[in-house]
Formats: structure tokens, C-alpha cells, sequence
């Protein structure tokens, strides 16, 4: 499902994209994130017969003090099989992107790096529980 997905800017997994693909290496066989849009999801939900009735993105900055630290426990997927005396390049080679991008947010007073992070917030019932035609999901930021 990972190929199927759009890189949105997601700073540090695009930064990884960008690092293997350098090296080589298919960033989307490595790739264990799956970031659906609500409509992509409101498909998966119907296709499991579930009716959508409210699907809604809600956007936070995460506070992280080590970006690398970060990279390597929830990323660590992208890593396999990688040297080594090779990963610290990389991983270096993905924060230096991530900070001259702006993807991720470094905080020089605080030391701290923001992450976006984005909860998909959905309540949808099964098909035959509903007594009336649904009508589309509500969607929204709240």
C-alpha cells in the first residue's frame, strides 16, 4: 500500500526517501508508514462495509530532543541492512536534509526538533447497523 501513497512533505520520510534512493536502494520496499488521506481511508472503511460518519485530520508539532535518536527506533525499517559504519551517515545525512528544508522544525533556543504529527480521528459503524442511507462523513480539523 506504501507505493500507492503520495509523499505529502512529510520531511523525515522523504529525507529517508531521498537518502536510500541516493545510496541506491527502494525507499518503498523499506517503506512501513502508511499516511492515508481521510478519502483514502473513507474507501478502506467501505470496502470493509463500514459506513464513515465523521473522518477528521488533527495536525499537533511533536517536540523531539534527538532527531536522530527518533530516526533510528521509529525508523529503523529504512535502516535494515544497512552497514553499520554506513548508518551514521545516513542518519546524519537525513537530519542535516530535515534542517536545511525546514521540514522539521529545529528549535535553537529550546533544542528541540518539531515533528508533525497528524491523528486521523474516524467513527464509522458497520453496514447493517444502519437503519437509513449515510450520507458523505463529515471531515474536519477539530
Amino acid at each position: 500500500m506504501a507505493a500507492e501513497n503520495t509523499l505529502y512533505g512529510l520531511g523525515v520520510r522523504d529525507a529517508l526517501h531521498t537518502a536510500l534512493r541516493k545510496r541506491g536502494i527502494d525507499p518503498v520496499a523499506r517503506d512501513p508508514w502508511f499516511y492515508p488521506t481521510p478519502d483514502q481511508y473513507i474507501g478502506l472503511l467501505r470496502s470493509a462495509s463500514l459506513v464513515p460518519l465523521r473522518v477528521s485530520l488533527h495536525p499537533r508539532a511533536t517536540p523531539f530532543a534527538d532527531l536522530a535518536g527518533w530516526i533510528r527506533l521509529f525508523g529503523g525499517k529504512f535502516l535494515e541492512g544497512i552497514k553499520s559504519e554506513d548508518e551514521p551517515e545516513l542518519v546524519n545525512e537525513v537530519v542535516a536534509s530535515c534542517r536545511e528544508s525546514g521540514a522539521c522544525h529545529w528549535d535553537e533556543e529550546k533544542k528541540l526538533w518539531y515533528l508533525d504529527y497528524v491523528r486521523l480521528r474516524i467513527i464509522a459503524v458497520k453496514a447493517q447497523d444502519m437503519t437509513t442511507e449515510s450520507e458523505a462523513p463529515e471531515s474536519g480539523g477539530d
